[in-house]
């Protein structure tokens, strides 16, 4: 039970520091639109909403996994790669345009800064958990290559093993 609790801890953590980029990024949207042109305010406004929304689509896609639902995880899976995309470019635009907001007559107490944390946070939270390695219980057969042309390789008994390749979606 330990170890599926640091699991969820760890995840907790990975989502925390999404939430966290996300609300940068919504309080850079609202700061930008409140002091200059709303179209200035785009950027960060949609890459805060499609962080945030990325939660709907990541918990859409642990209840697929949990309950064996295969097509829904990978619609979802699907869904929340397009929203973090989405918001991760939107939150490069947004750093991007702020550079530019001197030239347009636009003062904002929004800095680099806390644009950057944000894209530091986003890159962190989405390759953190693909790091991870993960661990199934399984059967492990060893296999020995011998150096004779005309032995066949030989395959030793099954081995309970705990660690398997990095496995991708």
């Amino acid at each position: 039970m330990q170890k599926k609790q640091g699991f969820d801890v760890y995840f907790l953590f990975i989502g925390l520091m999404m939430a966290i980029a996300a609300s940068l990024q919504i309080y850079a949207g609202s700061e930008v639109g409140r002091e200059c042109d709303d179209k200035l305010a785009r950027a960060p406004t949609n890459a805060g909403i499609t962080l945030l929304c990325s939660f709907i689509a990541n918990g859409f896609w642990v209840y697929a996994k949990r309950n064996n639902m295969t097509m829904l995880a990978r619609g979802s899976i699907l869904v929340w790669t397009i929203l973090v995309v989405v918001g991760t470019a939107a939150a490069g635009a947004a750093l991007g345009q702020e550079e530019l907001f001197g030239d347009v007559g636009c003062q904002v107490e929004v800095s680099e800064t806390l644009h950057y944390a944000s894209i530091i946070l986003l890159v962190l939270s989405i390759s953190l958990p693909h790091a991870r390695q993960k661990r199934h219980a399984g059967v492990v057969y060893l296999t020995t290559v011998t150096d004779a042309a005309d032995d066949a390789p030989e395959q030793s008994a099954p081995v309970m093993g705990t660690q398997q390749p990095l496995q991708f979606l």
